[in-house]
């Protein structure tokens, strides 16, 4: 991808850190119309693969009243995700010693 290798180069990174580190992490990646941020973030998709990794992907509109949703919607895609994949009963375990107290909030908040 022209012009973008070194902003590839930093959600490559961000991926490594997260799994050497087992620390979870966000990114955002923002622009204007048109500037190649989803080409960009996908350019790494088979990388992320091959590693095993997990994807999760939302488009934020500019006009969105409701940007939460589309954060908790990703989040219910990931849970979904990973539980096809890990099944599901292990991940919800491990979702419940991560979060907690907190999983209740979880449950309720998300659809799936």
């Amino acid at each position: 991808m022209y012009g973008r290798s070194s902003e590839a180069t930093t959600l490559l990174n961000a991926y490594y850190r997260v799994t050497a580190s087992g620390k979870s992490e966000a990114l955002l990646v923002k622009g204007f119309s048109g500037s190649g941020k989803t080409r960009l973030v996908r350019s790494i998709f088979s990388s992320v693969l091959e590693a095993k990794g997990q994807w999760v992907e939302k488009k934020f509109e500019e006009n969105s009243t409701n940007q939460l949703s589309l954060v908790l919607s990703a989040f219910n895609d990931l849970c979904i995700s990973l539980a096809e994949n890990f099944g599901g009963a292990n991940i919800w375990q491990e979702l419940l010693s991560e979060f907690g107290s907190h999983f209740q909030i979880l449950i309720r908040t998300l659809p799936n």
